[in-house]
């Protein structure tokens, strides 16, 4: 593999890297790693899937445009789950081939994976899904701005569903198919997951770089478009009676927050993939030629850090982990799973109550009716379609 310093010569002529990073392959790094790898693929399954189950039992609930955050969680729990299987399977036998040396067999680094196997199925998790993330993620803001700037109702947005889920499945699938018939995939030496791009630089800046930049700019444009017509259309509130503006500026701030939870781990994503394709020939070099660096060069260039790394693994996972608290992390969520252990083990409770809302109370159609109805106001001659005590906001969930 990489044994260019410590073996024979012989390995320099294949030029197979070793399965572990010869820059983390101490037992303390390796540990380190893994148990990150746990604690954040764990957390983000877990709380992705109990978003799921929210959904499943409340589907009336997540209506669009804030729907599309339910598919997001469901391709953060299969990357999630992409990760667990290589804790599962272990580093070796999913980022690793065995050498077939009969005195000391090693592990070396696959590249050029193609056919089926551990490697290319943990792959097609991670790198399906997490793209299938992004387009998502592009249309969760494409939906708030249909909402907020052209004024659609719920159903209007729904009604291009069917599009929605064919750019969001379509094109990550022609992105793994290309990488599959490219033999594209390859094992990361300090993670163990199987991915594109740790030993081929084009591909990294081919297939995952300038897709996630093209991701989240187009996203981040659509989320400017949509809050900076929520902010003219509170201005004109503000200018006619102050109290009015108030449910319209919790929505923005949920919006922004929400996005800012999104578009900061992205750009730390897309900032790290830059500094390995910026100093890893520089790294390879350092480890193939056996001579001292350059004092002038930075320490980033003379081995990549581990911290980094970790840093990077976080990014990756940390968008599933709050979208999955965005949605628990509420009281309607905890209503939501209420009403079903209520529907479970106390259905005459609730029919009581059911008859109540429809017979027993003249205030009942005021409280209990229809939640997603828009309130149109005429503003200096413009009609706007806005939130009102009875309509799902932008963010309801």
């Amino acid at each position: 593999g990489y044994r260019l310093i410590d073996d024979d010569y012989e390995s320099i002529k294949r030029c197979v890297p070793p399965c572990y990073s010869p820059y983390f392959n101490d037992e303390q790094s390796k540990s380190m790693m893994n148990i990150w790898l746990t604690f954040l693929s764990s957390l983000c399954a877990v709380s992705c899937a109990f978003v799921l189950l929210t959904f499943c039992i409340d589907i009336t609930r997540f209506k669009y445009p804030q729907r599309p955050i339910i598919f997001l969680a469901l391709c953060y729990f299969f990357v999630s789950c992409g990760y667990l299987i290589r804790l599962g399977l272990g580093h070796e036998n999913v980022a690793c081939r065995l050498e077939n040396k009969i005195d000391s067999p090693s592990y070396l680094q696959l590249v050029r994976v193609s056919g089926p196997s551990n490697c290319a199925f943990v792959f097609v998790l991670t790198y399906f899904f997490g793209m299938a993330s992004s387009v998502w993620w592009v249309i969760l803001t494409l939906t708030w701005f249909l909402a907020a700037g052209f004024k659609w109702s719920s159903e209007a947005i729904a009604h291009y569903s069917v599009y929605y889920h064919l750019i969001a499945w379509l094109l990550p699938c022609l992105q793994t198919i290309a990488i599959l018939m490219l033999n594209g995939i390859d094992g990361d030496p300090i993670s163990g997951i199987c991915f594109v791009g740790h030993t081929d630089s084009s591909m990294l800046r081919g297939f995952v770089i300038l897709p996630l930049i093209a991701f989240l700019t187009i996203g981040t444009i659509f989320l400017l478009g949509g809050l900076i017509s929520l902010m003219r259309i509170r201005n004109v509130m503000k200018s006619q009676d102050r109290t009015k503006t108030n449910k319209l500026e919790k929505l923005m701030v949920r919006i922004g927050l929400y996005s800012i939870l999104y578009t900061v781990p992205a750009t730390f994503v897309i900032g790290i993939y830059f500094y390995e394709l910026r100093y890893r020939t520089i790294w390879e070099d350092n480890l193939h030629c056996n001579k001292c660096p350059d004092r002038s060069t930075s320490s980033w260039a003379i081995q990549p850090s581990f911290t980094i790394y970790l840093a990077k693994y976080f990014f990756l996972l940390i968008v599933g982990i709050t979208t999955g608290l965005w949605i628990n992390l509420n009281s309607k969520t905890i209503r939501s799973w209420k009403k079903f252990f209520c529907r479970c083990f106390c259905c005459k409770a609730m029919d009581e109550e059911h008859h109540y809302q429809q017979y027993g109370s003249h205030h009942g159609r005021e409280d209990y009716g229809i939640n997603y109805s828009y309130k149109h106001t005429k503003i200096n001659g413009s009609k706007y379609s806005l939130p009102s005590s009875k309509q799902l906001p932008l963010v309801h969930v």
